[in-house]
C-alpha cells in the first residue's frame, strides 16, 4: 500500500473513533467504579463470553491449533452458561449436586469429550482431561474456601493463571481487584 492509501485508512479509523467517543459524550453514561468483577452477569454478554472462549482455547491448546477444537470449546462455554442458569441451579440442588453449578456442567462436558475422544485422538484426550482435573480442583477448593488469590490457585493447581483465569470466569466467579493481587470468590 502507498502512503497515501495508508493516510485514508489511518484518517478513516480516526473518523471512527471520533464518532464512538462524540456519541458517548453525548449520551452520557455511568462512571461509578464497581468493586468487582461479577463473571456470573458478565458471561451473559456476547463479548465475555467470547474472551473466555478464546482465553481457553489460547491457553490449553498448543500451536498448531486446529478449528475443530474452538468448536468445541465453544459449545462447552455455550453450554455452561446457558444451563447456569436460575432454573437449572434449582434442578441440580434438589439431586443432591453440591458446587458450582457452572463448573457441574463444566465437568460433565469435558468428561463427555475426553470419553470420545479416548483412544482415538490421546493429545486431545488429555488437553480436555487436564481441563477437567483443574475444574474438579478448583471445585473442590472452594466447597472449603469463600475465597482465594490467584497465586494460592497457581499453587494448588501447579499451574499457570493464564489457565485458571478463564477456569474461574467460565465458572461465575467474582474477582475482586486489589493492588497486591486479584482475590477470586466463588458465587453465590
Amino acid at each position: 500500500m502507498g502512503k497515501a492509501s495508508d493516510d485514508n485508512i489511518f484518517s478513516e479509523i480516526q473518523l471512527n473513533i471520533d464518532w464512538i467517543i462524540d456519541n458517548v459524550i453525548k449520551r452520557g453514561y455511568d462512571d461509578i467504579e464497581e468493586d468487582y468483577d461479577d463473571y456470573s452477569l458478565l458471561l451473559q454478554t456476547f463479548e465475555f463470553k467470547n474472551l473466555v472462549i478464546f482465553e481457553l482455547y489460547e491457553n490449553y491448546f498448543t500451536p498448531k491449533r486446529h478449528e475443530f477444537e474452538l468448536q468445541i470449546v465453544k459449545e462447552i462455554v455455550e453450554a455452561v452458561t446457558k444451563y447456569s442458569s436460575l432454573g437449572f441451579s434449582i434442578e441440580i440442588a434438589l439431586a443432591g449436586v453440591i458446587g458450582n453449578t457452572a463448573f457441574t456442567v463444566l465437568i460433565k462436558l469435558l468428561k463427555h469429550v475426553t470419553l470420545k475422544f479416548k483412544n482415538k485422538d490421546n493429545k486431545r484426550t488429555e488437553i480436555f482431561l487436564n481441563i477437567k482435573i483443574h475444574v474438579e480442583k478448583l471445585n473442590e477448593y472452594f466447597k472449603e474456601h469463600e475465597c482465594a488469590t490467584i497465586n494460592e490457585l497457581e499453587s494448588l493447581l501447579n499451574t499457570d493463571r493464564e489457565k485458571i483465569v478463564p477456569l474461574l470466569k467460565l465458572g461465575g466467579f467474582k474477582c475482586y481487584r486489589r493492588k497486591k493481587g486479584n482475590i477470586w470468590a466463588r458465587p453465590n
